[in-house]
């Protein structure tokens, strides 16, 4: 939200659908970040590759042949995008979700996956996977989402690629819920927008009635958008 000329970052409300808890709250302002248009569409930083850094290469003499993991379509779709500018040729092995890459100049090629991600270990994805691999002369294999990220983690040792530098689960899993990456942001003493943890929607309701939780906030699931 503006305020003259001054953006303003405000409460961050996480409501899970199955948990409990609370944190004090205080409100910090926050510097207003750059605009989507003046970072592009960098890819995100990850960590330790494991077992993926000792894993031969393919030798190839023509561009990087990379298989992107999905199961969703707007945030691929800017993973795809950043992967095939660095000049690779980008093949999708994707959910139903992810169909829509499939018409995007920057696919070469969209395999529907016979199996549904939902981010655990899966030797039937990793079968897929290694299948592809060796028809198409793949090079690396990277996810495109969240649930597809978990995915490969959990199944990497069983992919017979380098997958792309990922954290552990551990790290994957408090990274990717809000409540305790926001723990993880005050145990290191890094600014995040005040937040607190609530049951279910009629308690944030009612919260707001009370007077006890002000506007403008951001009500979301803990691992979700």
């Amino acid at each position: 939200m503006r305020d003259g000329n001054r953006q303003h970052s405000f409460v961050n409300l996480r409501v899970p659908s199955d948990a409990t808890g609370s944190l004090k709250l205080r409100r910090t302002e926050l510097p207003a970040g750059p605009s989507p248009a003046e970072i592009g569409e960098a890819p995100g930083a990850k960590f330790d590759a494991g077992k993926d850094a000792s894993t031969p290469r393919r030798a190839s003499s023509g561009p990087t042949r990379v298989l992107m993991v999905a199961m969703l379509f707007n945030m691929p779709y800017r993973v795809l995008r950043c992967a095939q500018a660095s000049g690779a040729e980008v093949y999708v092995l994707g959910d139903l979700g992810a169909r829509g890459l499939r018409f995007s100049r920057h696919c070469r090629r969209f395999v529907l996956s016979s199996c549904t991600i939902h981010g655990g270990r899966d030797g039937d994805l990793a079968l897929e996977i290694n299948c592809l691999v060796r028809d198409l002369g793949i090079t690396m294999v990277m996810p495109g989402d969240a649930l597809s990220t978990r995915a490969l983690i959990a199944s990497r040792d069983l992919i017979e690629a380098p997958c792309f530098p990922l954290p552990s689960l551990d790290q994957f899993d408090v990274l990717n819920n809000k409540w305790a990456f926001a723990q993880l942001c005050e145990e290191l003493g890094v600014l995040y927008p005040a937040t607190c943890l609530l049951p279910d929607a009629a308690t944030l309701a009612q919260e707001i009635a009370m007077g006890r939780l002000r506007c403008p906030l951001v009500a979301k699931p803990l691992s979700r958008s």
